[in-house]
């Protein structure tokens, strides 16, 4: 009997972190231009969940753009790393598809989901600004059992087979209620005094 009540507690306490809200925040966000393909890009944080993202393209239509990216997981306070290296984002697949890789599911979705004037498919024009406004990524895409982490992305993006542009964003996954900057002290014990 005591066998099948711990059980029932143990596939409810699953269910129940199964179903907990997730969220993301960017503690910091930089990018930089490593090509003459585009003019200029401009990368900030909005707020704690909110990156904005304004490229300018230069004298060349940009027919295929390809990041290649790195992501790193870590727990504040610990020297252990979790690399995810390689994960292949393809824009124009992303532009031209319904289909997603459950892997960055995630990370394609946020782009969609923005504020933005992308083109339907690729080519990217010469001589255009191309926005992402308020872009947010859901941690709820994330698999439930993921751990709270700490996280760096660098992406290193192609365009036209060329390195044209990186992306760097530092940030932390949590549950929602949960405080996700990995700097927060332990909850204290409340112990009655008798």
């Amino acid at each position: 009997m005591k066998q099948t009540q711990l059980i029932w507690n143990i596939l409810l306490c699953m269910a129940i972190i199964s179903h907990a809200e997730k969220k993301i925040i960017f503690t910091n966000i930089g990018c930089a231009v490593n090509s003459n393909i585009l003019t200029k890009i401009n990368c900030y944080l909005e707020n704690k969940s909110t990156i904005n993202l304004e490229i300018t393209s230069n004298k060349t239509d940009v027919n295929s753009l390809v990041g290649i990216s790195e992501l790193n997981l870590f727990i504040h306070g610990r020297n252990k790393v979790m690399r995810l290296n390689g994960i292949r984002l393809d824009i124009c697949q992303m532009l031209g598809s319904n289909k997603r890789q459950n892997l960055v599911t995630f990370l394609y979705k946020g782009i969609l989901q923005t504020k933005k004037n992308l083109p339907k498919k690729c080519p990217f024009l010469r001589n255009t600004t191309y926005v992402l406004y308020d872009m947010k990524f859901d941690g709820n895409y994330l698999p439930y059992y993921l751990p709270e982490y700490n996280f760096t992305f660098e992406g290193l993006f192609h365009a036209n087979d060329i390195k044209t542009f990186e992306i760097h964003v530092a940030g932390s996954f949590c549950e929602f209620n949960n405080d996700c900057t990995g700097y927060a002290e332990p909850k204290k014990r409340v112990t009655r005094n008798n």
